[in-house]
């Protein structure tokens, strides 16, 4: 327990710990790292956990290419302006935000 200046209990810190899962194979190789060891930056990944992230990355280069995403992005429907306009009303600030 952590002691105040005059020696009486006061709060401590600690470091929770929870399972995680993330998309490794995605990731970029040091933040993956991070991830899966839990370990501060600079730390070197386990000869497991390299092998680990290894199988990961090479699983996503083996996927096939995903869907066609062509025309995914468009123009917005004139029936939503209003829509759109009371979201900019309450949140604008957000919309500053991208």
């Amino acid at each position: 327990m952590a002691m105040s200046q005059r020696g009486e209990p006061g709060p401590t810190t600690t470091n929770s710990l929870r399972p995680g899962r993330a998309l490794i194979g995605w990731m970029a190789p040091q933040a993956a790292a991070r991830f899966l060891s839990g370990r501060p930056s600079g730390t070197q990944p386990t000869t497991d956990e390299q092998a680990r992230l290894e199988r990961a990355r090479a699983a996503v280069a083996a996927r096939p290419e995903g869907v066609a995403q062509d025309g995914m992005v468009a123009p917005l429907p004139a029936e939503l302006n209003q829509h759109v306009a009371r979201l900019r009303e309450l949140a604008g600030h957000l919309f500053d935000l991208g």
